[in-house]
């Protein structure tokens, strides 16, 4: 490539007036001289510019405008017959033997380094001349010369030679299924280029680049790439090593392309190739029996990345893709057993490997995801119990993780807790009892965990859907519990938000609390009734802990234990037995309530109170202290269970709401639809208001035709008086 600097005038400082007057045949023998010692040189191969005689040229053109108008308009109408003579009476002669692509692509090389020079030392003509009366430039002009001396000579035979060379690549990748090298690349490019150019000069409607190339290679392109061709190919082969085939005809075709030719012309031509090969032949391609479905069951993943790639950018065909998948997802419902302790393993496992597949395989398209996630969603209501097996899982990672759980780990039971979208709420009603229980009863190890399940949900679901969960959490961990301490005993207590925790956690709300404990709970009321105002403590004692010392075993442990256990525990310091069916009426707890606590008491690690008999669990059962248990620790906790758990009468009932929001949910959406129709008839309704709670299921088993009637009740709507299936919104 030449680069020329822009060029300064000796004489630009000089006095106009002292200039002697350049005569306008001399100065043109000048130039010409010039011109012609550098086609001389250029014609040898050479780019070397002589900077000292550019300058004179540039100099000479500038010095011979500044004398009048008349010699601008000398030089500009001499450059024409200038560059087509050199054109016809040197380059032609000089290239008129050798293969068309060749001795055209130098003549174009020649061309371009004449055009760049004359452009340079005539660049004021261009800046002052040409813009003054309106010509063309002088590379315009040059190129004009070029297309009457040149292009009308041998451009045909050059474009046809084009069209020729892709052909052969053609034949190439078809015939012997490989790519053809071709040197002759270059010159298909310059050829290409200067097609282009022709366009931009003329600015008119008609296309030179795309009457001549365009067009032509689109032609051929159809011609060989027939419904007759794509027929014999899809006959020959299967569906795998069909779609190897046309990935690989569309990779060479397209690198071959786009070597040489405009944007716009591989545009059109992937375009085609893609609707013939790709998008008519569909249903045969992956609708077969070895089609896209054929390749899920039998996990040929690179048959499905294939169909992936060359379907991908269309949308139709992308969607039926996404649909085959999501079907196939829905179908695996029959090979999970909802019965199974490892059915939510098992969903798990299935959901990481299907994630992994479309990361790997489909390259992690939201389209595949949604099937995906509409696919679970079919396989979760195969088990009504589906919302609380994912509480109880999540539940129990939480619970026995030693550390703090890893985003890896949670992502997936998030996800099919997502895939519970008709059942949000009843999973929210199972983990916020799961999560008072693991709260109350210390079994976690920091609240970074719970706090990013909620993070979690919370970005599905939103905020509303884990406000009491956020709640219950803070409550725990605030840095500044209320504490005192009275008679020689320490008091902690934390304030829990009474909204936000189950009502099942406040059982037992009788328990009998020694006298010794009063005065501390005076001294917290006190306390808090300082710092609030309005507000007034109820005591949770069922959750509650004490930490007892066992004065009367070896070594005096320390005994972390519930309230309940704690209060067990004070009564044989007057009594050295007890039944066990005197303890409801001395402790105010529930017989169940009693029960576990016992049983955390008698067996296990700990067994710091003897029941007579051993075996078996009854009220006429005596109760003691197991003087002989010994331990080596300073400090022990008994397990202890918080109750927060809720019968199915609670639960119905809870359920029960949960389906009135959803009717609520629904007659809003009735309301919108009938207001902004003024006037819809009952089957229209219906219509849209299912197309429009699609995203928001809750409108399953809610007849809406009910819903509709109770609005008329409920004056929202009317009916019609001529016609009772209209119905009208109201206004008043």
């Amino acid at each position: 490539m030449l680069a020329y600097n822009e060029v300064v005038p000796a004489s630009r400082q000089s006095d106009v007036y002292s200039r002697k007057v350049i005569p306008r045949d001399q100065g043109w023998r000048t130039l010409v001289s010039s011109f012609e010692a550098f086609a001389a040189n250029s014609s040898t191969g050479s780019v070397h510019v002589n900077g000292h005689d550019l300058i004179n040229s540039y100099t000479l053109v500038y010095d011979m405008c500044m004398q009048g108008h008349d010699y601008a308009h000398y030089l500009y109408h001499r450059v024409d017959p200038l560059i087509s003579g050199w054109l016809t009476n040197d380059v032609l002669r000089r290239h008129h033997y050798g293969p068309i692509l060749a001795r055209f692509s130098l003549v174009i090389n020649e061309f371009n380094a004449a055009r760049k020079y004359l452009s340079t030392v005539f660049k004021y003509l261009d800046k002052f001349h040409v813009v003054r009366e309106s010509l063309l430039t002088i590379s315009g002009l040059c190129l004009s010369s070029f297309y009457t001396s040149v292009f009308n000579d041998i451009g045909g035979d050059a474009v046809a030679a084009c069209l020729s060379e892709s052909e052969l690549f053609r034949k190439g990748i078809l015939t012997e299924k490989s790519v053809r090298r071709s040197n002759n690349v270059p010159f298909l490019s310059n050829i290409a280029n200067l097609l282009v150019e022709f366009d931009q000069r003329e600015a008119s409607d008609s296309s030179i680049y795309e009457s001549l190339l365009e067009t032509p290679l689109l032609l051929a392109a159809q011609n060989q790439y027939s419904p007759q061709f794509v027929k014999d190919l899809l006959i020959g082969a299967g569906t795998l090593s069909y779609l190897q085939r046309v990935s690989f005809i569309l990779s060479a075709e397209k690198s071959f392309a786009s070597q040489w030719l405009q944007p716009r012309t591989i545009e059109r031509l992937d375009q085609f190739l893609q609707k013939v090969l790709l998008v008519d032949v569909f249903t045969f391609v992956l609708g077969n029996e070895e089609g896209f479905k054929f390749m899920l069951n039998s996990q040929q993943q690179d048959g499905l990345s294939i169909a992936y790639q060359l379907y991908h950018q269309h949308p139709t065909c992308l969607e039926n893709l996404a649909m085959v998948y999501q079907n196939n997802i829905t179908e695996m419902k029959r090979q999970v057993q909802p019965k199974s302790p490892d059915y939510i393993p098992q969903l798990i496992e299935l959901y990481a490997t299907e994630t992994s597949m479309i990361r790997s395989l489909f390259q992690d398209s939201i389209r595949f995801h949604r099937a995906l996630h509409h696919g679970l969603e079919q396989v979760l209501d195969v088990s009504a119990d589906s919302a609380q097996l994912l509480s109880k899982h999540l539940d129990n990672i939480l619970s026995t993780s030693s550390s703090p759980v890893r985003d890896e780990d949670l992502s997936p039971v998030v996800a099919l807790i997502y895939c519970l979208h008709r059942e949000k709420e009843v999973f929210a009603l199972h983990y916020r009892l799961a999560l008072a229980v693991r709260l109350l009863s210390r079994r976690y190890q920091s609240d970074f965990s719970d706090r990013l399940v909620v993070s979690k949900l919370q970005r599905i679901f939103g905020s509303g859907f884990t406000h009491k969960m956020e709640v219950m959490i803070s409550d725990i961990f605030k840095d500044a519990p209320l504490t005192t301490t009275s008679s020689s005993i320490e008091f902690t207590a934390r304030i829990l938000t009474n909204g936000a925790w189950p009502p099942s956690i406040n059982a037992d709300k009788a328990l009998v609390i020694p006298a010794s404990i009063l005065p501390g709970l005076t001294a917290i009321e006190l306390q808090y009734s300082r710092i609030t105002t309005g507000r007034r403590l109820s005591w949770l004692h069922s959750a509650s802990t004490c930490t007892l010392i066992g004065r009367c075993f070896q070594g005096q442990p320390q005994i972390e234990l519930s309230s309940l256990q704690a209060l067990i525990l004070l009564l044989f310091n007057t009594n050295d037995a007890i039944l066990i069916s005197d303890l409801p009426g001395l402790t105010g707890a529930s017989v169940q309530s009693i029960k576990r606590a016992l049983r955390l008491m008698c067996t296990g690690k700990y067994l710091i109170i003897s029941k007579d008999p051993v075996q078996g669990y009854s009220s006429t059962d005596k109760l003691s202290v197991n003087e002989r248990f010994v331990t080596n620790e300073r400090s022990i906790r008994i397990p202890f269970f918080v109750d927060a758990s809720t019968n199915d009468r609670d639960l119905t009932k809870s359920i029960a709401v949960i389906k009135e929001d959803r009717k609520h949910v629904v007659e809003a959406c009735i309301v919108r639809v009938v207001k902004h129709a003024k006037s819809i008839a009952i089957g229209d309704l219906i219509d849209s208001v299912n197309t429009k709670m699609a995203a928001y299921p809750y409108s399953d088993g809610i007849s809406i035709k009910a819903l509709v009637e109770d609005l008329v009740i409920r004056e929202y709507l009317y009916r019609d008086r001529n016609n009772p299936e209209l119905f009208h919104y109201n206004n008043e």
